[in-house]
């Protein structure tokens, strides 16, 4: 007889009908955590206190233009590789390095379209890099405009 005084089973923990759990999701959470641009740190609602959310498919999109390509132990084919001279090819070699980086989502997946790349040079040199995309994932045709902005 166990410490409890009462026989294996029959205790306070050993009756009952057990009940089923529920299924898991097969479905992806709808909101990913917000991720600044600049910083890359989650940004907390000033608020309430609670982190941001954001589109899945925009932090994606985000997390893709940032990671450089071979700097990801889990993936070592996500990201971009970006030119190491800034010259005449540059924008076209960075456009071609994000549409490529971003081909799982707009042709295996389809859960993207890249309507345009923007590529600008800011005061310091550093290329600013806006991605305009459509998130195939949203029924409604009306929120499905998304832009990403990112400087390398």
């Amino acid at each position: 007889m166990p410490a409890s005084g009462a026989p294996l089973g029959l205790g306070p923990f050993g009756l009952g009908t057990p009940v089923a759990a529920p299924l898991p999701a097969t479905t992806p959470p709808a909101i990913s955590r917000y991720i600044n641009p600049s910083t890359g740190d989650y940004q907390q609602n000033v608020d309430t206190g609670q982190l941001q959310d954001m589109p899945p498919i925009r932090q994606r999109m985000l997390l893709m233009v940032l990671t450089r390509k071979g700097t990801s132990t889990v993936l070592p084919n996500l990201g971009i590789t970006v030119p190491p001279k800034i010259d005449q090819t540059f924008v076209r070699k960075l456009s071609s390095a994000i549409r490529s980086a971003a081909r799982q989502m707009t042709t295996v997946e389809r859960s993207a379209r890249i309507d345009n790349i923007i590529i600008e040079h800011n005061i310091t040199g550093r290329p600013d890099v806006i991605i305009e995309f459509t998130d195939l994932t949203k029924l409604n045709e009306a929120d499905r405009e998304e832009s990403v902005r990112a400087t390398l």
